[in-house]
């Protein structure tokens, strides 16, 4: 993989190349839709698998917003959620968490229809307060298998088993019958693809570093991986580190580091969090965080800082939609969708 140019925060950069068309993404617009929080566990905004729809939270509440900026409240959950995906282009499945004290926390799987503002549970877990015995499996997920099917895990570490939520809608359900549903995890010499149904492994790669804290993202055509600002490309496990090649950071700050990134399914591209860290609570200098919006194109290994193109800053949490064009973030507890076009 070839190195990674320079760049210089808070500096517009050349908008990088595309795909074999050396097409030019350009920014068309940028479209406020509504207040949004960023305190869920990761990935608080999410498009519909269409890209016609982004969702985010409002607090406790689902909130939906189509690509016109139209946004209407879905339903207010009963505790925090922390986790969720599409099941489909009407439907989430959402984990909720409260803690209940001496230990103890309480756990919900939810599935919602967005276009009849309903909910039902799938499954529950308490987990009782030290000492004593759960009498409910652990939940764990809900996660994408490589094959962009939604599952959530029940049970505890090594014997835990993959639950698929069935639409409530049989226009929109999925035949499991044969089908091979797979992950992708990290053993403990590489990264695997495991089979949901058998338990079956494949390597396909190995491991960048000994400790690798992320699940993996993985390209939707297996011919990537990224974990935190480490990126590999499978066929030939190279891999390069983005966190190590930023050659200035803003002022007041020491380092930077790649957060929630995800792969463009269209276009050669990684948009993630860039997030700029400093100060020394122990010598009394003041602790500093800033946040940043950026893409990376590994094709013209160029980083595209777009805070300063769109003229908003501190954003953070990108998400992009199905098109490649479509990215939905946040910045000062506001929630936006930036447009691009080919040029």
């Amino acid at each position: 993989m070839r190195k990674l140019v320079s760049m210089l925060l808070g500096m517009a950069i050349v908008v990088s190349h595309t795909n074999s068309s050396a097409a030019e993404l350009v920014i068309t617009k940028v479209l406020e839709v509504g207040p949004g929080r960023s305190s869920l566990y990761e990935e608080p905004l999410k498009f519909s698998p269409d890209g016609s729809l982004l969702s985010y939270f409002s607090g406790r509440t689902l909130m939906v917003s189509d690509t016109l900026g139209n946004t209407r409240e879905i339903l207010q959950m009963d505790s925090n959620p922390i986790f969720y995906q599409w099941l489909n282009d009407n439907e989430l499945v959402v984990m909720e968490h409260r803690r209940l004290g001496r230990g103890s926390d309480y756990r919900r799987m939810v599935q919602i229809e967005v276009s009849s503002n309903t909910m039902q549970v799938l499954a529950e877990h308490t987990r009782p307060p030290f000492g004593q015995t759960a009498t409910t499996e652990p939940l764990n997920g809900p996660y994408l298998t490589t094959d962009r099917n939604v599952f959530f895990q029940q049970g505890v570490k090594h014997n835990r088993s993959p639950v698929f939520p069935i639409s409530v809608n049989p226009v929109n359900r999925k035949l499991f019958s044969g089908r091979v549903d797979r992950e992708a995890v990290w053993g403990d010499d590489g990264l695997y693809l495991v089979s949901l149904g058998t338990g079956d492994s494949t390597r396909i790669g190995p491991k960048p570093h000994e400790y690798m804290p992320f699940r993996p993202v993985v390209h939707p055509e297996l011919t990537y991986v990224i974990n935190g600002g480490t990126m590999m490309r499978i066929a030939d496990s190279a891999f390069i580190v983005l966190d190590t090649m930023i050659s200035s950071t803003p002022p007041g700050t020491d380092n930077c580091g790649v957060e929630l990134p995800t792969f463009n399914p269209v276009y050669p591209e990684v948009v993630f969090n860039l997030v700029c860290y400093g100060g020394d609570e122990h010598s009394g200098i003041p602790l500093v965080e800033i946040d940043h919006m950026a893409t990376y194109d590994y094709e013209t290994n160029e980083i595209q800082v777009l805070d300063s193109l769109i003229n908003i800053y501190n954003c953070t949490s990108p998400c992009i939609a199905s098109d490649g064009l479509k990215i939905g973030f946040l910045s000062g507890g506001h929630v936006y969708i930036l447009f691009r076009d080919e040029k």
